[in-house]
């Protein structure tokens, strides 16, 4: 049985990181280069404008460089969703056995298995957003209220804090009996309240700097762009997974409990 766990989890691994690859290389990745060139820009327009700055030329040489797409970036990106993919998936076929050794819900089936996708989406994407947005190059220089302007590794420790106790949560609601069902509730909602309080107050103490009025709108609407096609990327990526992954029968799922 663990040679067709791990079977199955590197399988569905690797079909739905080769989904989200193609599916980021026609949406996403433009919004991306287009945010690498404004925030290259943006950062030779303030050389430009330094008077220290005796070297003008060169601002207009990074100026008209912007970034290109590269193969070599495609390759990266898929080896990266791979990688992670089959993480994810390693966790979900995981789960999905011992939901079907030890417990008395109904079997996972192929339907089912897109609800467990969707859950993975919200534990894992929808939940750690609400708190801390995905960034694009630009945002990072106009954006940065709230949870964004703490330290890339306090991002990423709240991302997987709400990451962590959003599935426990979800689980405690399914799994638990009677009122228990309340204790996960409040594991999945107390994050989300503590890390609001938590950015409302660096919003209101934080110092902004000055910015082209212009520029920091435009970085807006391109963060919101890329949010709301990131929320469709991976939502359609997570329902891939999750049925690719609900494959074990009870046949295959409950011969010998050593076997796991």
């Amino acid at each position: 049985m663990l040679r067709q766990l791990l079977f199955r989890a590197l399988f569905a691994g690797f079909l739905s990181s080769l989904l989200l690859t193609v599916v980021q290389g026609i949406e996403l990745i433009p919004l991306l280069h287009d945010s690498e060139a404004r925030q290259l820009n943006s950062s030779s327009s303030s050389v430009a404008t330094d008077p220290l700055n005796s070297q003008p030329s060169q601002s207009h040489d990074a100026q008209a460089s912007p970034p290109a797409p590269s193969h070599e970036r495609q390759l990266y990106t898929l080896l990266t969703n791979t990688i992670i993919s089959w993480g994810y998936a390693l966790v979900i076929c995981a789960t999905m056995a011992l939901h079907h050794l030890h417990s008395t819900r109904p079997p996972v089936t192929r339907a089912s298995g897109l609800i467990w996708g969707l859950a993975g989406y919200i534990a894992f994407y929808v939940a750690p957003t609400m708190a801390i947005p995905p960034q694009t190059p630009a945002s990072e220089i106009f954006l940065t209220d709230g949870l964004l302007s703490l330290s890339l590794p306090l991002q990423k420790t709240a991302w997987l804090a709400v990451s962590i106790t959003t599935a426990a949560g979800i689980a405690g609601i399914y799994y638990a009996k009677g009122q228990k069902k309340l204790w996960g509730a409040a594991v999945l909602i107390l994050p989300q309240l503590l890390l609001a309080t938590l950015g409302s107050e660096l919003t209101h103490s934080a110092m902004h700097p000055q910015h082209n009025n212009l520029d920091a709108k435009i970085a807006s609407i391109t963060a919101a762009s890329y949010s709301k096609i990131g929320y469709i990327t991976n939502l359609l990526y997570w329902l891939v997974l999750g049925f690719l992954c609900a494959g074990f029968k009870d046949s295959e799922a409950k011969p010998n409990s050593t076997n796991l």
